[in-house]
């Protein structure tokens, strides 16, 4: 079945049980939710906005090498892009102090 509003897929499982112990539900779920999170284990999923709303988009992405990125200036060893990486966070954090002077008032 499909959700008409949003479009997407949805089900109803109806789960009945002679016995009065409800944990049978909650292994039984728990279990579906560990299979589907070795799925994605060690790999990237990526959302897109849509709506209100954020959706998975395409598939789970293994890892991709950083060796095998080819930046704007050329080829850089891994030394040279952490080296970069933390050049960016000292510099956002160095706005720190005039993003906290910088407010607006309405009044």
């Amino acid at each position: 079945m499909v959700d008409l509003t949003t479009g997407a897929p949805w089900e109803t499982v109806t789960l009945t049980s002679l016995a009065t112990d409800k944990r049978l539900f909650f292994d039984i779920l728990s279990e579906a939710r560990r299979m589907a999170l070795e799925r994605t284990e060690g790999k990237t999923v990526m959302y897109i906005a849509m709506g209100a709303d954020w959706r998975q988009f395409g598939f789970p992405r293994r890892k991709r090498p950083l060796g095998s990125v080819i930046w704007m200036m050329g080829f850089h060893t891994e030394e040279d892009i952490y080296s970069m990486d933390l050049q960016d966070v000292e510099k956002v954090a160095s706005y720190k102090h005039s993003l906290e002077n910088w407010t607006t008032v309405y009044v």
